[in-house]
């Protein structure tokens, strides 16, 4: 038989220690290290209606560390969270060896499942909810993936930014799987990490419509809009759920859904290329010209936007070379920058750049020098440069 020692407090959670009756060594700074390392941060999303407050996961360590034997002894009702809670022990692997003396310890760790509370004992249910928003307004699939649910497992780092992203529970849909990846991707940073909470910090976040009960519903970024709610598109035009538009024109939903693939596609690009040659690669250049297509087309322009600017800066940083390809690059990157810009209406920073750009490809690239002139020419009369402007026409003709 053994005896009930007392019980200790780690965060918001209880670990119960049953000794044999006959042990002397003393196990409470074993105890104390022991429950800083077990981590327990379910999302929210996994709760369900009904489940019990706690879980019981009974188990032994040898007195050389190794864990056996490990258990749900009181389950709270879902199997999910059940499971969850015996991984959270299967994962400390390897512990310090029992202090000398001991033949060994069966333990009991409580979880608890108070919706919102972590393992440090701080109240998580605010950050869960602003960065669920996040990557909620950054997801989007076409209307026929909708009710594909995909499980996440995020790190996140203390300052909010993505470690890393990966599929805890497929779709069974790979394009599902990969959309719901690069939502997160998209929407890092989150928000920073609450006091207290150790970093990196780990928790499952599921994207996917939970079931068909309403299927009278439109997707616009992210957002779901019932009968009778409408949603702007970038262009200025009113789209409302009860019109033929509902379900949003197949040919852009393939185009957003290939332009979605493709960015997946160039961030794994990307990493490895800056891994294996450094962030000035030359080879970077493209990849970001053609993450800013791809941005385009996802109605994205801040993000096109963000990755000309990288693609130009790595071009400037290679043109030292003074090579006149170098040099191309440089201009057809400060192109795309230049008209991207005017057509947000960064006239300030747009017109100086246009300038640039067509004087510096009037010989080698004559199509895209048009059609720099005649943005720099409407951005002329704009400013009410008229002559400046006429100039520009009568080179134009």
């Amino acid at each position: 038989m053994g005896i009930l020692h007392k019980s200790l407090i780690a965060g918001a959670a209880t670990l119960v220690i049953i000794l044999p009756a006959s042990a002397t060594p003393d196990y409470k700074a074993y105890s104390q290290a022991l429950s800083g390392r077990i981590k327990w941060d379910p999302a929210a999303e996994l709760y369900k209606e009904g489940d019990k407050d706690s879980i019981r996961v009974a188990f032994k360590i040898a007195p050389n560390g190794d864990v056996s034997e490990v258990k749900a002894t009181e389950s709270c009702g879902n199997e999910r969270l059940d499971a969850l809670a015996v991984d959270a022990i299967k994962n400390l692997g390897k512990l310090p060896p029992l202090p000398a003396g001991s033949n060994g310890l069966v333990l009991s760790w409580v979880f608890p499942l108070k919706r919102g509370n972590s393992s440090h004992g701080v109240d998580l249910g605010d950050y869960h909810k602003k960065a669920y928003q996040a990557i909620n307004n950054a997801w989007w699939v076409p209307p026929d993936l909708i009710y594909k649910k995909v499980e996440l497992k995020v790190t996140i780092a203390a300052d909010g930014a993505i470690k890393d992203v990966s599929v805890h529970k497929s779709s069974n849909d790979q394009t599902a799987d990969k959309l719901a990846v690069l939502a997160v991707r998209k929407a890092s940073p989150l928000p920073p990490l609450p006091a207290g909470v150790d970093a990196p910090f780990t928790i499952i976040y599921t994207l996917g419509q939970t079931d068909m009960s309403s299927k009278n519903f439109s997707v616009f970024n992210g957002k779901t809009y019932g009968a009778g709610e409408a949603y702007q598109t970038s262009g200025g035009s009113k789209v409302y759920n009860n019109d033929n538009k509902t379900r949003g024109n197949v040919t852009n939903a393939k185009e957003r859904t290939q332009a979605r693939l493709r960015m997946y596609a160039l961030d794994d690009a990307i990493k490895a290329e800056r891994e294996k040659n450094g962030d000035d690669s030359a080879a970077l250049i493209q990849m970001h010209r053609d993450y800013a297509l791809a941005e385009k087309i996802d109605e994205s322009t801040a993000a096109a936007i963000a990755h000309e600017r990288a693609a130009l800066q790595i071009a400037q940083k290679g043109a030292a070379s003074g090579t006149p390809d170098a040099q191309r690059l440089v201009t057809a990157c400060q192109a795309d920058l230049a008209l991207e810009l005017y057509s947000v209406g960064q006239y300030d920073e747009a017109g100086p750049m246009l300038e640039a750009a067509a004087n510096a490809c009037e010989s080698s690239d004559p199509a895209l020098c048009k059609r720099l002139l005649e943005a720099r020419a409407k951005l002329l009369y704009k400013q009410n440069k008229i002559d400046q402007a006429n100039e520009i026409y009568k080179k134009l003709r």
